[in-house]
């Protein structure tokens, strides 16, 4: 059998159909993201992001992986002399970092180390990292994320916590009434289990 399309090949395997009845695949140039800046109120913290999953249908308040997708991308370009964001650990989330443009430094458990175009490393759930552009440049990476649900972000230098909690669904699931009982009593007997 020759299948023409992805519905059929999904068909052919009995799976449901794919959640995009276009089949063709969605392509954006980096060009074309306008970048989103933030600076903190004291300017300790600057940079311009563009979301390459965001762009790309990723909603990063579903539940549903089909939407929220399970990875997260951006490129993000901190600001020569600033800070990404405060020195953090996470959860659940691993991050990937490749730098495109620039150097700067990456502080991490044990230190600080210079990092430059072409340097990619990675830090896992629990390890605290940090990163800053050199005084003279801007510094762009390529960050890459597996987006967990319900991730959250102890900053060690301040004992303050962020929590990240994805939107409700729509229409909450409910347990079958003939599941739900007030009382121990209110549950059905079962004889003879043992037979």
């Amino acid at each position: 059998m020759v299948c023409s399309s992805h519905s059929d090949v999904r068909a052919s395997l009995n799976l449901p159909p794919s959640p995009s009845s276009d089949p063709t695949i969605k392509i954006v140039n980096v060009s074309d993201i306008p970048p989103e800046s933030s600076t903190s109120p004291q300017g300790t913290y600057s940079a311009s992001f563009q979301g390459l999953l965001i762009v790309l249908g990723r909603d990063p308040t579903s539940t549903d992986l089909r939407e929220r997708h399970p990875l997260d991308g951006e490129i993000s370009t901190i600001h020569a002399g600033k800070k990404l964001c405060p020195f953090h650990s996470h959860s659940a989330q691993w991050e990937f970092y490749t730098v495109t443009g620039g150097s700067g430094f990456v502080r991490h458990a044990d230190g600080e180390a210079p990092i430059k175009i072409g340097d990619t490393f990675i830090f896992e759930p629990g390890q605290p990292h940090q990163l800053r552009a050199t005084d003279d440049e801007d510094l762009t990476l390529l960050i890459v994320a597996d987006n967990p649900i319900g991730e959250s972000c102890p900053y060690p230098d301040s004992d303050k916590w962020l929590v990240r909690s994805p939107r409700p669904p729509p229409h909450p699931q409910r347990a079958p009434r003939l599941l739900r009982w007030r009382r121990v009593s209110d549950l059905p007997q079962l004889d003879n289990l043992s037979s």
